[in-house]
């Protein structure tokens, strides 16, 4: 009978008592904590004590449980295609102001150790790393409301293995295999989980890190007396295997001080397709983060280089050359809970994608939690966001600088209000109305889509070209309720500039979440 009693209080421990969840989920603009996200958790007296007759009962040295439930409302005004009337089918007529739905994200985190092992899993009820939560509500038009909306998109609510992987640990080193998170500096490169093998050494204040990421295997014919049968997406079926697509990396990261930390990051991808199908992008990542009483200031740059898909036109793989830069400044005044701020960022646009050479910056996984420096344009219509409204592999910087003062306000404890700007402009002149990324290029296949969705492009509405890409305005606020919930508003208002052309309306959207953690 107490073994049931045991049990019973180790359930109801997760339900009545909660712990202190301080880290997001995801970034919120207009703003994102540095480095890696972590979980300052202050569990309560009674969890501790079921926590310790847990270990004990299963003979393990630690054991975590912690989990999130967040159901969230979403307003979108013309924020489907700008409120142009563009002339895809799926879109003509269409009237895509205030578009309303309430999503749901949710997701279950279990770590064990024992000795010198570890494992870890983690399940996504609701959302995963390409959709920030599930549409709830009985849609009756799906084939036309699931455009643009991008957490609408995601129907299903199956359970994702978003994490499951073992370790080891002995004499500073460590060895990992499976499903492993992969979160690099910003997140503007990768945030994601990648089902892979890491080894790390770890000596005083410098990790050295090195990892082989699995990739896609190629498909086989769905005739095999047709040999080639088909194209789904770019990705041909043939009658054997057409090879792997594997990504190499290396991290350095270096501890100067307890105020600052450094990293250099190197990362290499392999196509061994007979086609050349896939990207083959090498990337060097240098970034940093200081944080001090009176200052805290963080930076980030990249270097993309490496060869491209294979184009019929060229006969080869077109050279990629491409860059981005990033940094953050934040300067706390005394004892008033306010930090004004200043961002600034950039990153490298093509307006010449016939050519040899592609210098439009990309991502290295493609994800949607990215980082965001804007709620709208970075996000939602440059970034990731699991829909076709999304620009996919830009993660918001390809073809854009900005410049983003913002002041945050810790109002009393617990509640915090930040407020920014962003004054925003193409790298590279595009034609008008074709947005940031330029017209979309119905070439061979390789020379990729370097404007907007196929589903979203628009023609162009004048003969000249335009480096404005506009201006957004964002609001959000933070309050923790109670050591396990957490209530969130977020308010951005983006106004397209003239890349987008004369047609392209304002867009704004609100949210307003309330998040559980245990």
């Amino acid at each position: 009978m107490n073994r049931w009693i045991f049990w019973f209080e180790v359930v109801w421990m997760f339900v009545a008592l909660p712990t202190r969840a301080t880290a997001q989920e995801r970034p919120r603009p207009p703003e994102i904590e540095e480095g890696e996200r972590t979980v300052d958790r202050e569990a309560a007296p009674e969890k501790q004590e079921i926590m310790e007759r847990l270990k004990r009962e299963l003979g393990l040295d630690d054991i975590q449980v912690h989990g999130m439930i967040r159901p969230r409302f979403n307003l979108y005004n013309n924020m489907v295609a700008l409120g142009r009337n563009v002339t895809s089918p799926d879109f003509a007529g269409r009237d895509d102001a205030n578009l309303y739905f309430v999503d749901l994200r949710a997701w279950l985190d279990l770590r064990l150790r024992r000795g010198p092992w570890g494992a870890a899993f983690r399940f996504d009820v609701a959302g995963n790393d390409f959709n920030d939560g599930g549409l709830l509500g009985n849609d009756t038009d799906v084939a036309n409301s699931n455009l643009g909306l991008g957490p609408a998109g995601l129907r299903d609510f199956d359970i994702d293995v978003g994490q499951a992987w073992v370790s080891y640990e002995s004499s500073g080193w460590k060895a990992e295999m499976g499903r492993l998170p992969y979160s690099l500096a910003h997140g503007i490169l990768t945030r994601i989980q990648r089902d892979s093998l890491r080894l790390s050494r770890k000596e005083g204040g410098l990790t050295i890190t090195g990892a082989w990421i699995y990739g896609a295997q190629g498909a086989r014919a769905l005739d095999g007396d047709e040999g080639l049968t088909g194209d789904d997406s770019g990705v041909k079926f043939t009658t054997g295997s057409i090879g792997e697509f594997n990504t190499f990396s290396l991290l350095t990261q270096y501890e100067v001080s307890p105020d600052f930390r450094t990293s250099v990051f190197a990362a290499k991808q392999v196509d061994s397709t007979r086609d050349d199908r896939f990207t083959e992008k090498l990337f060097v990542d240098v970034a940093g983060f200081y944080a001090s009483p009176g200052l805290e200031f963080s930076y980030e740059g990249i270097y993309m280089g490496g060869k491209g898909v294979r184009s019929a036109s060229l006969g080869e793989r077109p050279d990629l050359n491409a860059y981005s830069g990033f940094m953050l400044l934040r300067v706390p005044l005394g004892e008033a809970g306010v930090k004004p701020g200043l961002a600034a960022g950039i990153g490298s646009g093509d307006n010449t994608p016939s050519n040899d050479e592609q210098n439009s910056i990309e991502s290295l996984f493609v994800d949607e939690v990215h980082y965001a420096y804007t709620y709208i344009y970075a996000d939602d219509l440059h970034g990731y966001n699991g829909s076709s409204l999304s620009l996919r592999r830009a993660a918001g910087f390809a073809n854009t600088w900005f410049v983003q003062p913002s002041v945050r306000w810790a109002v009393c404890a617990g509640f915090d209000v930040t407020a920014a700007y962003a004054f925003l402009r193409a790298v590279r002149a595009q034609p008008v109305g074709t947005g940031p990324l330029g017209p979309f290029l119905d070439a061979p296949p390789g020379r990729g889509n370097f404007g907007l969705d196929p589903l979203l492009r628009a023609d162009a509405t004048g003969s000249g070209r335009s480096r404005d890409v506009g201006h957004e305005i964002d609001l959000a606020a933070d309050y923790q309720a109670s050591p396990s919930t957490r209530l969130t508003a977020n308010l951005g208002l983006f106004r397209p500039g003239d890349v987008f052309g004369d047609a392209a309306h304002s867009a704004w959207k609100l949210d307003l979440a309330v998040e559980f953690k245990f």
